[in-house]
């Protein structure tokens, strides 16, 4: 009994961590980033993914292409190979993006059903280096 209590609250504790609002919310609006930056990390990303995912696997939609990031994404995506999807392709695999910013850092996060990831990149002028090694995780 006394260990069920523990990993509950070690349990929430990690979910305590995870929700956190400190420094902004899940809900919190994409970092913006200048085009020449979202232009770098969106080809590491895009390399990144084309390791991950086979370019065979379908084609790719994103749900939003307005943004700087979005664009770049799109168009590191095509060079890599992979199709974009019209919005009439319902067979296509969902990509989501993610740019968070605290300070000079930038976590970009790429994700589909089955597969996402991750990695810190540090921003200065109009050059982003990584500052982390890739995440990956592959989901069932």
């Amino acid at each position: 009994m006394g260990r069920h209590v523990l990993l509950v609250l070690y349990c929430a504790c990690l979910c305590g961590c995870q929700t956190s609002t400190v420094g902004g919310t899940a809900d919190a609006p994409p970092a913006s980033v200048p085009a020449d930056v979202a232009a770098l990390i969106a080809s590491d990303m895009a390399s990144r993914l084309s390791e991950q995912l086979p370019r065979s696997s379908g084609p790719l939609k994103l749900e939003d292409e307005t943004t700087d990031f979005a664009i770049a994404l799109v168009t590191s995506l095509k060079t890599s190979g992979y199709q974009i999807a019209s919005s009439t392709q319902p067979q296509a695999i969902a990509l989501a993006y993610r740019l968070d910013r605290s300070g000079s850092e930038l976590l970009a996060s790429l994700s589909t059903p089955r597969l996402r990831l991750a990695r810190l990149y540090v921003v200065s002028g109009s050059q982003a280096m990584p500052a982390s090694p890739l995440s990956v995780i592959m989901l069932q």
